[in-house]
């Protein structure tokens, strides 16, 4: 068996959690410049008089680019360094929301927004990158697990202080003090990463991580990503990842507005009610994690189960939803958070599985890509439906996408599971 040589790992413990933290509050904060439209969507529409097709056509931009964008950043991750495109693509995130708090017409927010989409998709596939070639094998699979909480955090910090900004300052300012923080968690990045890879590269171990013999995979760095494709069952897991993005961010992007209009609420407080819904987000992404380590041990089958519990939930939703605003938080909630956990599956543990052949960046990349390709014709396609249909076809859609999800990570699962075996 021979062994390919790996970065040079942090190997003393204070180090590591410095590693780990700097990512976490970093990758919060590409939320700030993110999820700040979604909040503001409901204030725009009643004081600016944008309509939902409109405001739904901005958020699809984002997604559709930054999707696109994730594919690239993913192939430049394993080719340059990590440390520099989180920087470039937080600090661009923080110019692109300046402008967008100046801008007028949805025309031009549409170009912004999907330029914004473009710079914001630098950061995670690289990141992901960093974590594997820095951290010790055991622990770059448990800090992605961990970094899922980012997702419900960024989501909770975003909307607490949106919520606020919108009562006292109007939705203009929620762009303003996102450009204002991310700037310096941009730079702050910079200098912190530097630092721990020079101590890594001076006094770090260097790894020797066993390459598959002959019997196995064919996990070279020079094997195509079509035979990856063939042997990991990739095409499955892909078409997974789109059906999440589209339920993910289609729901997320959409929530705020559907509480209001459901319950006539006004848009902060549908903004603070939404913001109940990343509590029960960081319990589910932590179940998930515990369901695929003792029970399910393949992450193809955990997500068809949170598929499955994802239509469970949303046929309580059809069925008593209207009735009752707290079960619809609370499905909602479970709606979410199961997402959230395929989010983890598909997207952050299945990409470890190929550090050996150095596509860890560009697998994550394209399963990012195909995400948030979901996401964008979710985003646009669940205003224009809900703008002529109304919101129960739109809640129907949901449900078959996600029973689709189940099957399709069913059908993938015992591929994955030889592949995996295999490692």
């Amino acid at each position: 068996m021979t062994t390919a040589i790996e970065k040079n790992k942090l190997v003393d413990a204070r180090s590591i959690r410095t590693l780990f933290f700097i990512c976490w509050i970093t990758y919060v904060a590409t939320y700030l410049g993110r999820l700040n439209f979604n909040a503001s969507m409901g204030e725009m529409m009643i004081s600016d008089h944008f309509g939902k097709s409109q405001l739904g056509l901005v958020a699809a931009a984002f997604f559709f680019v930054y999707g696109i964008g994730q594919f690239m950043s993913g192939i430049l991750g394993d080719r340059l360094s990590p440390k520099l495109l989180v920087f470039l693509g937080l600090s661009l995130s923080s110019a692109l929301n300046l402008a967008m708090g100046i801008s007028s017409t949805y025309e031009m927010m549409v170009i912004l927004w999907s330029l914004n989409g473009l710079a914001q998709s630098l950061t995670w596939s690289p990141m992901a990158k960093l974590i594997v070639d820095r951290l010790p094998n055991k622990l770059s699979l448990r800090a992605l697990a961990i970094l899922t909480t980012t997702v419900p955090a960024g989501t909770l910090i975003t909307y607490l202080m949106d919520s606020y900004l919108i009562d006292y300052s109007g939705w203009r300012m929620v762009f303003y003090m996102a450009a204002y923080l991310m700037l310096p968690a941009a730079v702050v990045w910079y200098i912190v990463i530097s630092k721990l890879e020079h101590k890594a590269d001076s006094g770090g171990s260097t790894e020797h991580s066993p390459v598959l013999a002959p019997s196995g995979p064919p996990l070279i760095h020079h094997t195509s990503l079509y035979t990856l494709f063939a042997v990991s069952g990739l095409l499955f897991i892909g078409m997974g990842a789109l059906l999440h993005g589209i339920l993910k961010d289609g729901i997320m992007t959409w929530i705020p507005t559907y509480l209001a209009e459901g319950y006539n609420t006004d848009s902060s407080l549908a903004i603070r009610l939404t913001m109940i819904l990343p509590v029960i987000n960081l319990a589910g992404v932590y179940l998930a994690g515990v369901l695929n380590r003792k029970v399910c041990r393949n992450e193809l089958v955990t997500a068809a189960f949170l598929f499955v519990v994802t239509v469970l939930a949303l046929l309580v939703l059809i069925g008593y939803g209207q009735k009752s605003l707290p079960l619809t938080l609370l499905m909602l909630g479970i709606v979410t958070s199961a997402m959230l956990g395929v989010n983890a599956m598909l997207v952050s543990f299945v990409p470890v599985y190929f550090r050996e052949s150095g596509r860890v960046s560009t697998v994550s990349g394209l399963l990012n890509s195909v995400t948030y390709v979901g996401s964008a014709f979710s985003s646009y396609g669940i205003g224009a439906v809900t703008e002529r249909l109304g919101w129960g076809i739109t809640r129907l859609s949901w449900c078959v996408l996600a029973l689709a999800g189940a099957v399709i990570c069913m059908i993938a699962s015992g591929r994955w599971r030889t592949f995996t075996r295999k490692l």
